[in-house]
């Protein structure tokens, strides 16, 4: 039924947009991400609303992950809800996220591995746990907020929370979704590629011609013609639009040896196997646009080994886990480049 759906813009695992039933599709971007929750209750409703519900594990930064969902509440009798209606349904839409009912360490609810805040998406109001049965206050469903479910510290949450199954639709044509993907992501390749790809602009970004005097709807093209000896990829980790700011944290996998970048550059000089890049450095970011933190990866060029150097700490690390959502500079050297740096010795002299 059409009528039990709410679709909503989910980005940064956040919900961004509800749409209403009139709302147009001019808006909807090619790379904007749409979900659709049934919500069976609500076409029963003459009045309802419907709250974001979002899964966060305790960290020093803001640290939200996952699949968000809504919370529909009849508002046809009253505004405001209970906050025994409220935790029946929370524990209701977060069922198939729980792998185990292990209470995280320092949590006072019993049967289920997180704990649920109400909290205002405005002012300064401190967060209300729900699962605290002494707390029967109601709350009113008219003001903007979120249902924060905490799922302990980041081992905890790796080991109670059940990551959602994403089942392939026919129109993915059998393509199916590579590793990369199922872990929420895409592969360096096809950044590269929608880099590259021709695209007309859309309304409300048009170009405006000194010409002709108006703003149209012109395409764009980038290409590659050189390409360097040590190659820096900057990835797109903050995000900028007319609705909304935030940081992106998709998964991107990128290659550690072999990035071949000779399909994706005009110049033939670059063909034929002598555009190939080996990582050699990563330099991630932790946190948000209020705050946070950076370290780096780096492989030594002596031993070969990969380092993590967090500030005044550096311990050696294992290569796989140098791929990670936090990733935010990626540094290259083309194959066969001769470091022009003198040695040690050399430079003391």
């Amino acid at each position: 039924n059409p009528n039990n759906l709410i679709i909503a813009e989910v980005f940064g695992n956040k919900i961004y947009k509800q749409y209403k039933p009139n709302d147009g599709v001019g808006s909807v971007l090619d790379n904007d991400v749409l979900y659709a929750f049934e919500c069976p209750k609500i076409s029963e409703a003459k009045e309802w609303v419907s709250i974001p519900v979002q899964h966060f594990y305790e960290s020093s930064y803001e640290s939200v992950f996952g699949s968000p969902r809504v919370v529909t509440i009849d508002t046809s009798g009253s505004e405001t809800v209970s906050a025994a209606e409220v935790r029946k349904e929370i524990k209701r839409i977060m069922k198939p996220f729980v792998k185990t009912n292990k209470p995280h360490q320092g949590s006072n609810v019993k049967d289920v591995p997180y704990t649920c805040f109400w909290k205002p998406s405005w002012g300064s109001d401190d967060p209300l746990d729900i699962f605290d049965e002494e707390n029967e206050a109601n709350f009113d469903s008219k003001e903007r907020a979120i249902f924060k479910c905490v799922w302990g510290k980041l081992s905890e949450k790796d080991e109670t929370y059940q990551k959602e199954l994403v089942v392939d639709h026919s129109s993915l044509g059998g393509g199916g979704l590579d590793g990369s993907e199922k872990r929420g992501g895409i592969k360096l390749e096809e950044c590269l590629k929608a880099f590259t790809f021709e695209e007309k602009l859309k309304e409300g970004n048009e170009y405006y011609c000194r010409t002709c005097k108006e703003h149209l709807r012109v395409t764009k093209k980038m290409d590659i013609w050189k390409l360097p000896s040590i190659l820096v990829l900057q990835l797109k980790r903050f995000q900028y639009t007319s609705r909304y700011r935030d940081k992106i944290d998709s998964f991107v996998d990128f290659p550690l040896k072999g990035l071949d970048l000779g399909e994706y550059c005009l110049n033939s000089e670059y063909k034929e196997g002598n555009a190939i890049y080996d990582l050699f450095a990563v330099s991630c970011h932790g946190g948000g646009l209020g705050g946070g933190h950076y370290w780096a990866y780096v492989k030594n060029r002596k031993d070969g080994k990969w380092y993590n150097c967090n500030d005044s700490s550096t311990s050696e690390m294992d290569p796989k886990s140098v791929k990670t959502s936090e990733a935010y500079l990626l540094f290259y050297v083309k194959r066969g480049f001769k470091d022009p740096t003198p040695k040690q010795e050399e430079a003391d002299v």
